[in-house]
């Protein structure tokens, strides 16, 4: 659960679900980019059964789910030679200026779930797009806003080619 949300905030949203009926012992994490003492302790006196800091790490994520629901995670062996992370020194083919584009706005809105959507979308759209798609991926689910802009932003900028130009042939 998100602290700071439109309409309501996280901390409103777990009240109202504790006082639900069967939503008692529900396991809800709060996160948030403020990472104070007090308002750890906000959220966890509104219901919360855990906090924690943004950005999300993974395996802390994973470990407080764990905790909370009593599971052991078994990860599923990787094959030899494949990675699902995109190699740093992997060549980018950028996309189109109007993908980068309405990439810039989500960019600028910070919004992790439509940057990773829109993404998968450039994977579906051309294979060559799939490491750049895999690097806002990676960056997105570490949710790195700001490298994320930066990203997009350099490769706007690189781009000049991709707009047309008609010269009169006189």
């Amino acid at each position: 659960m998100d602290t700071v949300m439109p309409e309501m905030d996280g901390i409103e949203a777990t009240q109202r679900l504790r006082e639900m009926p069967g939503f008692e012992k529900l396991a809800i994490i709060a996160v948030s980019a403020s990472a104070s003492a007090p308002d750890r302790e906000k959220s966890l006196q509104a219901g919360a059964s855990a906090f924690l800091p943004k950005p999300i790490k993974l395996d802390g994520l994973l470990a407080e789910i764990a905790a909370l629901l009593d599971i052991d995670w078994v990860y599923a062996a990787q094959p030899s030679g494949t990675t699902s992370a995109p190699q740093e020194n992997e060549p980018l083919v950028i996309p189109p200026a109007d993908q980068m584009e309405a990439l810039h706005c989500l960019a600028l809105q910070g919004n992790m779930r439509d940057i990773m959507r829109h993404a998968n979308a450039l994977s579906e759209l051309d294979e060559r797009y799939r490491p750049f798609a895999g690097r806002l991926r990676q960056l997105a689910a570490d949710y790195q806003s700001k490298a994320i802009l930066n990203l997009v932003e350099r490769h706007m900028e690189k781009e000049p080619s991709r707009r047309r130009l008609f010269l009169d042939p006189k």
